[in-house]
């Protein structure tokens, strides 16, 4: 999923939002201990990071915070 486009967002939103109706707990664990650095290989991804200064750890915590 590339995080430098903001329709990326928008399709996790009504993703989560759908799975998040299966659901009645508070919190759902999605995992995470599976990421590796792959934006780096993608040539948009990457200049994007440049321009925002961030390296792929950074972009990581950006995706899931946002």
């Amino acid at each position: 999923m590339d995080p430098s486009k903001p329709e990326t967002f928008d399709f996790l939103a009504s993703v989560w939002g759908e799975i998040a109706s299966l659901f009645p707990d508070e919190q759902l664990m999605i995992g995470g201990d599976e990421w590796w650095p792959c934006w780096d290989e993608s040539p948009t991804v990457a200049a994007w990071m440049k321009t925002m200064n961030m390296t792929s750890f950074d972009t990581y915590l950006y995706y899931e915070r946002k």
